[in-house]
């Protein structure tokens, strides 16, 4: 039996891009390869569940206050809302990433980065 095998394309001058096998899938990292490239790829993040747009948002707007919706800090200005940006970025990339690569995990043997 042979393994079902996705390589991860991360740019369009990417050398995996003219691999020919048909036992191995390519994923894009990115939107535009899908766009620049003619030939049949797959996309990282296309499984994405739709309940989750308001998530790293409420994760970044809620961590650092009490169930009153009260900042928890000990001095005159609240850490919490100056990190509130990046935390929300960083949520909604966790999760894009988890999501994306648990698919993966689901449908292949092997996932190959470069």
């Amino acid at each position: 039996m042979t393994n079902k095998i996705a390589t991860l394309i991360v740019s369009n001058e990417d050398t995996n891009l003219s691999l020919k096998d048909k036992h191995r899938s390519k994923v894009a990292l990115d939107y535009s390869i899908l766009l620049a490239s003619n030939e049949k790829i797959d996309y990282l993040f296309s499984s994405l569940p739709n309940n989750i747009e308001t998530l790293p948002n409420t994760l970044a707007r809620g961590w650092y206050r009490d169930i009153n919706g009260i900042d928890n800090h000990q001095n005159k200005y609240s850490l919490g809302m100056i990190l509130e940006k990046r935390i929300s970025f960083m949520a909604s990339n966790l999760i894009k990433f988890y999501f994306g690569f648990s698919n993966l995990a689901s449908k292949y043997d092997i996932i190959e980065l470069p």
